[in-house]
């Protein structure tokens, strides 16, 4: 496009979010808990979000009965986990920065001054932590935990819901000096234009009231209503951390989804909105195939790039999108790649065989950690295992538990995903989450080799190379 000159990669890595503040993350899962009577482990939350219409949770309520609220690990435990695991990223980053980002550059076309900066950033960036799990707020010592981390010079996120800030003026209190760099909420489920700028401008007492007309059962119906709450609860204590609202985009929200985006950034100029498409591949379910739907999602799809390519133009633009190029292009090349396959083409959207965190090096450098997969009885604590929290049947160590492994020990079980893949019994089928695609190298890597060439098309056309 001619938009793009060798001195000015490194900001446009970045502005596009093709490179992240961080150079890899860990998703630990504070919710793991014991499950009573059960050999299994269980996910702690306040929440009951299943709707067949748009998300299932695992960790929802009426799925978790017998779920023990005291066999939670404790803090100190599971801040060694976090930082041992932070470690292990950084040697993780380093042994492939030093051994395979050579050969990545060359199957991507990536040009020596990118690859000068990536390396760079793969052996000096910092890493990020993102707290989660059912609800991280029912977790005791939460503002600790935050300041413990963020004193040990990590980045710290927070995912939640905000319930507790809208019910506990004294939990609200205690975390007024010990907020995340981050906190991301959930609006996923508000049904209309109209009502979401309700929720940003009722008074605060109002809209605790309508909230607490909901059913306590719907919790998805819930969580708009406490993520809006907490956001207008940090604007008006003067707090400065970023207020990101992840939205999952479906059938009911698609036609309005970036229209949300102008409307909160109106009522709340510190919030990011992070759409992305539905994922169903990693519980192994699928929707029928929707012509309509597809078609719809694709003009989403290029209307989000065309945003990201006006921000590449104008950087001083009001972009409320965090920013995600790759990704979108990743999807976008989906969408050509099967156009005469729709029905893959729209599974791929869900995470069917789009991407893989586990194939290939360099893809899973978003780690988490949490329940065991198999028979967690010989362990004191709950949780602690690296895997993923989605789907622990495929790359879950069921071995080992982060606060007793070593550097050395994550680092190796970061790099050997693969190997670990291959003894599942039924993989998981992939995923679209943008957090665990993480980045360029992350989403390239672990992309579906059949969109490679389609990919790298659209990035040389719309970045330079």
């Amino acid at each position: 496009m001619g938009i793009v000159t060798t001195d000015n990669w490194s900001d446009l890595l970045f502005l596009t979010g093709m490179l992240y503040r961080a150079a890899g993350g860990v998703q630990p899962d504070l919710n793991a808990a014991k499950l009573r009577g059960s050999p299994t482990e269980a996910s702690l939350c306040d929440h009951n979000c299943l709707d067949p219409e748009t998300y299932c949770c695992p960790a929802a309520i009426t799925l978790n009965k017998g779920v023990m609220p005291g066999s939670l690990v404790p803090i100190d435990l599971l801040s060694d986990g976090i930082m041992n695991t932070v470690a292990g990223i950084r040697l993780a980053n380093r042994i492939f920065a030093e051994q395979h980002l050579q050969g990545y550059t060359q199957r991507f076309a990536v040009p020596s001054q990118v690859y000068k900066i990536l390396y760079s950033h793969l052996i000096n960036g910092a890493v990020e932590v993102n707290l989660f799990g059912g609800n991280p707020e029912m977790i005791k010592g939460l503002a600790s935990l935050i300041d413990n981390l963020k004193q040990r010079g990590v980045i710290v996120n927070l995912t939640t819901t905000g319930r507790r800030f809208m019910r506990d003026q004294k939990f609200a209190e205690s975390m007024i000096g010990s907020m995340p760099d981050l906190i991301a909420l959930s609006v996923d489920d508000v049904p209309s234009l109209q009502v979401l700028e309700e929720l940003c401008t009722l008074p605060m007492s109002a809209l605790h009231a309508r909230w607490k007309r909901i059913e306590w059962s719907k919790g998805q119906q819930q969580k708009p209503y406490e993520a809006i709450y907490t956001a207008r609860w940090m604007a008006e204590n003067g707090l400065s951390g970023q207020v990101l609202f992840n939205l999952v985009i479906h059938k009911q929200n698609m036609d309005f989804v970036l229209e949300m985006a102008e409307v909160l950034s109106t009522h709340l100029p510190q919030v990011i909105i992070n759409p992305y498409p539905e994922q169903n591949a990693f519980m192994y379910e699928s929707e029928p195939f929707d012509a309509d739907y597809l078609a719809r999602l694709e003009q989403l799809i290029e209307r989000v790039i065309t945003l990201h390519l006006e921000l590449i133009k104008n950087p001083t633009t009001n972009f409320r999108l965090a920013p995600r190029l790759h990704y979108w292009l990743m999807l976008k090349a989906a969408c050509i790649r099967w156009e005469e396959q729709p029905e893959k083409a729209q599974k791929a959207l869900s995470g069917h065989g789009l991407w893989y965190c586990y194939k290939k090096l360099g893809a899973g450098r978003y780690v988490q950690f949490g329940k065991s997969g198999g028979d967690a009885t010989k362990f004191m604590h709950p949780g602690g295992h690296l895997g993923c929290f989605w789907n622990s049947q495929t790359i879950t160590n069921n071995q080992k538990q982060v606060w007793a492994q070593s550097p050395q020990s994550i680092s190796q079980d970061i790099l050997s995903m693969n190997q670990r893949s291959q003894q599942a019994q039924s993989p998981c089928w992939g995923c679209g989450f943008p957090r665990l695609t993480f980045d360029m190298i992350s989403t390239e890597t672990g992309m579906n080799p059949e969109l490679v060439e389609t990919y790298l098309a659209l990035r040389k056309a719309h970045i330079g190379f």
